[in-house]
């Protein structure tokens, strides 16, 4: 698969412990993970989970996972992350509002930071870079995100922002979980040409979602005067927090897949199929080949077919809503296939290794596992997981 490698430069910043700090124990089969409290530079609070003996792995070895919780919850919140953060080997980032309550700053999405114009995606950042120069294992190049309502669409428009701005992304893969942008990619005449060369960019994506969000409409968030999601209903169309209060028509979640479809170049068929891969799919990814299959959790998951980057859909029939509370609510093996995406990105994308799937494991190319071993070998660092380039 194509992804982006760009390299974010490391800011030489001191991470400085939160005064206030605390542990969280995590219990089960990841007992010995051990999260910590943090602050950057600017005063925003953050959680950090590292991966065993992260100081002996070689530089740029170790990807980095953000966990984005919802409006008005805490880092915590997004602990599920834990074990599939420690089984895969990340670094994982668990980044808390600029104030509790208030949100992030996620264009459609939500509260207080989203009307102040909070930089919340500039935190992120910020927060990547004094990770890596703190623990230079970590990867400025494997970075990727999840995130759960505001969170998911956080994450989701790093890709928007990078475009509009005409800089690199954050994020190398991207999981939302009910929360999306409406739009994949940014119209190509309203940025310069650095951004249309960002916006042109693949971006791995999979999403989650249940048909039966009261929070966030599978069919879309809009004020129902334009139809969509909605069909005209207002309290069909409606969704919390005033997320596509603007929007006169609903951009349901299918329409988003067919949205990270365009942008991945998935392949197209000359003709409509004689039955369409799934009734959801059906009026909103037109000629779009996909494929679906049984998913982790109860999900059903469509993925679209051909593509340069994964774009891959998981939608719930009903009765988990918006997975709230979220460690109860969304399935552990919905967690785990998250990291597994992640890993195979991280892997494949990124590494240019094999991703074997039955063992969960990354075989890297001959000559890069050779100069690996010996560039690795006289400073007695551990080569990592991914095949991920020293220094990167």
């Amino acid at each position: 698969m194509l992804t982006r490698t760009a390299t974010l430069a490391v800011a030489a910043i001191v991470l400085l412990p939160h005064p206030f700090s605390r542990a969280y124990v995590i219990t089960g089969d990841d007992s010995t993970a051990v999260p910590s409290e943090h602050v950057t530079s600017e005063g925003r609070k953050f959680t950090l989970l590292l991966p065993p003996r992260i100081e002996a792995h070689a530089v740029g070895s170790v990807p980095l996972l953000f966990a984005v919780h919802c409006f008005g919850c805490v880092a915590a919140d997004m602990l599920s992350f834990a074990g599939p953060a420690q089984r895969y080997g990340f670094a994982l980032a668990l980044p808390e509002e600029s104030r509790r309550g208030a949100g992030f700053a996620a264009l459609e999405c939500c509260g207080e930071s989203q009307r102040g114009g909070v930089d919340d995606l500039g935190n992120l950042r910020r927060i990547a870079d004094q990770v890596a120069a703190l623990h230079p294992a970590v990867s400025l190049s494997a970075v990727f995100g999840t995130g759960w309502s505001n969170g998911g669409f956080l994450v989701a428009a790093d890709a928007l922002a990078a475009a509009r701005e005409g800089t690199p992304r954050l994020f190398a893969a991207i999981a939302p979980i009910a929360g999306f942008q409406y739009d994949a990619v940014v119209d190509a005449g309203g940025v310069g040409k650095r951004g249309r060369a960002a916006a042109a960019l693949p971006l791995p994506v999979l999403l989650f979602h249940s048909e039966d969000d009261p929070l966030v409409k599978f069919g879309g968030c809009c004020n129902g005067h334009g139809g969509g999601g909605g069909g005209g209903n207002l309290r069909a169309s409606r969704c919390c927090c005033r997320i596509g209060a603007a929007r006169d028509a609903c951009v349901g979640t299918p329409q988003v897949l067919a949205g990270y479809g365009a942008l991945n170049r998935c392949a197209t068929q000359l003709t409509p199929p004689p039955s369409p891969p799934s009734p959801l799919l059906q009026a909103s990814l037109g000629l779009f080949q996909a494929t679906t299959v049984a998913g982790p959790g109860g999900f059903r998951c469509m993925a679209l077919a051909g593509c340069a980057a994964n774009a891959t859909l998981c939608a719930h029939p009903g009765g988990l809503g918006h997975f709230a509370p979220f460690k109860e609510g969304f399935p552990r093996a919905a967690l785990d296939a998250v990291g597994d995406f992640f890993a195979r990105e991280a892997c494949v994308g990124i590494g240019a290794g094999s991703w074997d799937s039955a063992r969960k494991e990354c075989t890297c190319p001959r000559r890069q596992r050779h100069t690996g071993a010996q560039s690795t070998a006289a400073s007695g660092a551990l080569p990592g997981r991914y095949c991920l380039a020293r220094g990167s």
